[in-house]
């Protein structure tokens, strides 16, 4: 019987060991898959179908120590740009959200204002204290009002957006300029060139 019991316990720490071992093969597989795929990227389809052919003729050969560094190391490198990749990609989409969540804020706070003027200026202003009607015309007023708040702002848009234009056409006038001194330049040095190169094939000639 207690043969049996050690024989039991050792076969459990051989299964475990052996399970241990499986999942160390797994997760160099993975780690040499995601090497191989990189590697195929990089050499491309021909380059690929050529390294298969060769293979087939290849004995398989087992990986060092060292080789399995490397491509551990590759593939490390790689997972860490991924990771700065995602990271910086999340960054900017908090930072899109929040823009998004200030603008929405922003936006509630002038409709509960405009809420707030309308009951003060409208519902309870323009009531007639004797009938307890609202006034019709202070109701229009009311929206007179607003629109030409909003024709101000509309035309205080227009007038940035004219000088925002200008300073833009300004930019590329002053770029433009300095591209045709630039071609003018090229061609002084180019021109220049073709000269001392004739006199340098006259003094040959003279020699």
């Amino acid at each position: 019987h207690c043969f049996k019991m050690d024989n039991r316990y050792a076969l459990e720490v051989q299964a475990e060991t052996l399970q241990k071992e499986i999942e160390h093969l797994r997760l160099e597989n993975s780690v040499l898959l995601n090497y191989n795929e990189k590697k195929t990227i990089e050499l491309g389809a021909d380059d690929e179908d050529k390294k298969k052919k060769k293979n087939k003729k290849n004995v398989i050969q087992v990986l060092t120590s060292d080789q399995k560094y490397d491509i551990a190391n590759v593939v490390h490198e790689d997972l860490l740009a991924e990771i700065d990749s995602n990271k910086k990609s999340s960054e900017k989409m908090i930072d899109t959200l929040r823009a998004v969540l200030e603008e929405t804020e922003i936006r509630i706070g002038e409709l509960k204002r405009d809420a707030y003027e309308f009951k003060r200026d409208v519902v309870v202003g323009a009531e007639n204290s004797r009938t307890g009607k609202i006034m019709a015309e202070r109701v229009v007023r009311y929206f007179e009002d607003k629109f030409k708040q909003a024709d101000a702002i509309i035309e205080k848009l227009r007038l940035k957006n004219s000088t925002l234009k200008s300073q833009i056409n300004k930019i590329e006038a002053v770029l433009a300029q300095k591209e045709e001194v630039g071609d003018v330049l090229h061609y002084i040095d180019f021109h220049q060139l073709q000269i001392e190169n004739k006199q340098y094939v006259a003094k040959i000639e003279e020699r």
